[in-house]
């Protein structure tokens, strides 16, 4: 059983590969992963992560349903809303 904090939220690492025939495989999935931009190609995805966490939980989270699909969410999408798919 995971303790939930109300306005905290947890960032998930997946960690897949793929194949020559573009198949992904799910590696493994890491609570709290690491956001050291040990690499260049790690620093831009890391401070990419970063900028579009906080425009969801700043600009997007807060604000009521019908103009949720009006604010820029970087590359994170929502997908399901109170156990339900969002469209």
């Amino acid at each position: 059983m995971i303790n939930t904090k109300k306005n905290t939220f947890e960032l998930f690492g997946f960690d897949y590969l793929i194949d020559d025939e573009y198949n992904a495989w799910l590696i493994e999935i890491n609570a709290s992963p690491s956001m050291e931009p040990g690499t260049k190609i790690t620093q831009e995805m890391t401070s990419q992560v970063m900028e579009d966490t906080m425009k969801v939980m700043v600009d997007w989270y807060p604000i009521r349903h019908k103009k949720k699909r009006a604010v820029q969410t970087g590359g994170f999408k929502c997908i399901c809303s109170n156990g339900k798919p969002y469209h």
